[in-house]
């Protein structure tokens, strides 16, 4: 039970802090929340303290898969970087 607080916590806790890598590639400034980014007023964040704790454990739970999946995302986009740059060196081009 005290894994699944923590683990809840930490997830809130990362929620309002995306990743800053995945921000900039997304074209939006580091430490922007999704109700930043749509423009939206402080109301959300004060919504999210007000949840009822099944919900505000559902928002944690979806919160921590975007987070992976950003990361996934960053590693595919990475592997994909990396597999051109060999392509290139293979064929005799100048690394970029």
């Amino acid at each position: 039970m005290n894994r699944i607080v923590t683990a809840a916590i930490a997830a809130a806790f990362l929620g309002f802090m995306p990743i800053a890598g995945s921000a900039l590639a997304q074209g939006q400034a580091p430490g922007q929340g999704w109700w930043e980014q749509e423009n939206l007023p402080q109301p959300p964040r004060e919504r999210y303290w007000r949840l009822p704790r099944p919900q505000a454990e559902r928002y944690n739970r979806l919160q921590l898969e975007i987070n992976q999946l950003v990361q996934q995302r960053q590693n595919i986009d990475q592997r994909i970087a990396d597999a051109q740059r060999e392509q290139h060196r293979l064929l005799g081009f100048p690394p970029r």
